[in-house]
């Protein structure tokens, strides 16, 4: 998902615009981004909703479903997860974020997932896409198949550290090796 973001020549046109552009060409820009936008799908799977961030280095930011900005774009742009980004433009991941980059009507744990947008010239780095879901939006894809008594489902990212569990005292910890069982 992150990917179709990432590769678009609409978003890349976006991030980079000035107000230094004509109106007319600033007009077309915005028009083809728009387009673009309407395409998408803001579903993670099967009516799970999903909150898009764009951010440019050049302060352009887009928001979707008219959400209201939780962190200012210069908080955003130091903390750690986007370091880590900027370390490695082509990677793409997931932390269980301890900071919420929309407001919500209601609180919980975030997954939130990035990726850094660079410019083909270049290689440089233009902006950043997010996407923020809600660990609970997120689980009800196995909640209700997989009882948390019977086995323990646990999605982690590369650092070990559980995003999602049907056992929520599991969310926001480490995950633990387990070693397989010899018979």
């Amino acid at each position: 998902m992150l990917t179709s973001f990432k590769d678009s020549q609409e978003v890349k046109l976006f991030l980079t615009t000035t107000e230094k552009e004509s109106v007319t060409d600033n007009y077309t820009i915005f028009y083809q981004f728009g387009a673009f936008m309407d395409r998408q799908s803001y579903q993670f799977y099967k009516n799970i909703p999903y909150q898009l961030v764009l951010v440019g280095i050049n302060g352009q930011t887009f928001y979707n479903n008219n959400a209201i900005q939780n962190i200012s774009t210069t908080e955003l742009l130091a903390k750690p997860f986007v370091t880590s980004l900027k370390a490695d433009p082509s990677l793409i991941a997931s932390i269980p974020a301890d900071y919420e980059l929309i407001k919500r009507s209601i609180n919980g744990p975030t997954i939130l997932s990035g990726t850094a947008i660079t410019d083909e010239k270049n290689h440089t780095i233009i902006g950043y896409a997010f996407i923020e879901l809600t660990e609970t939006d997120f689980s009800s894809i196995y909640d209700k198949l997989i009882s948390p008594d019977v086995n323990t489902i646990l999605v982690a990212n590369q650092y070990n550290e559980v995003l999602s569990s049907n056992k929520k005292e599991l969310l926001q910890t480490k995950k633990k090796k387990y070693t397989a069982l010899n018979h």
